[in-house]
């Protein structure tokens, strides 16, 4: 309630909506005070890859679909880290949705591997099911499909880039 997207990022605002969240430029000081705050347990998004904070689990979540893209880490790709190397360190992998064949190929066979999917809290769309959809997200085509999946009939899509802010304009 006293911060903005601009401050702390979209994400952090609806992870604030679960559960008790912490934003800080440095992992350790926002462990840290989370502990201070009385936090028993610390669950980092986009943690993996920080090694200033000792782990009791890794967990790597993987799109089933979209699974490691072209294969290539940033800037030529969606990785931030070659997947032989850093699934080396996961204690278990989560993917969502449905596993490609591409997918499964990439997944090592002596990591568990836990599967799962994204169900939305209003499974079917009420009323007039026409519309217009838009996504400031990694993988907007995503959120198309699940709109469909709860029985929406899409006119048009507009994407917009990851963490988009919106104007008066876009909307």
């Amino acid at each position: 309630g006293r911060h903005t997207a601009i401050e702390v990022g979209d994400e952090s605002l609806l992870l604030a909506r679960l559960a008790p969240t912490w934003v800080s430029r440095n992992r350790v000081t926002g462990a840290l005070a989370a502990e201070a705050a009385g936090a028993d347990v610390i669950v980092m998004d986009d943690g993996f890859q920080n090694h200033d904070l000792k782990k009791d689990i890794s967990l790597v979540v993987i799109d089933g679909v979209y699974g490691m893209g072209n294969g290539r880490v940033i800037p030529a790709g969606p990785l931030r880290e070659f997947p032989d190397h850093g699934l080396s360190r996961a204690d278990a992998i989560v993917v969502i949705g449905p596993i490609s064949e591409s997918t499964s190929a990439a997944l090592p066979e002596n990591i568990p591997i836990f599967k799962a999917s994204i169900v939305p809290a209003d499974k079917q769309i009420e009323g007039s099911s026409r519309v217009v959809a838009f996504a400031g997200i990694g993988f907007p085509e995503k959120f198309y499909a699940s709109l469909l999946t709860a029985g929406a009939e899409i006119i048009e899509t507009r994407s917009f880039p990851d963490h988009y802010f919106y104007s008066k304009q876009d909307i």
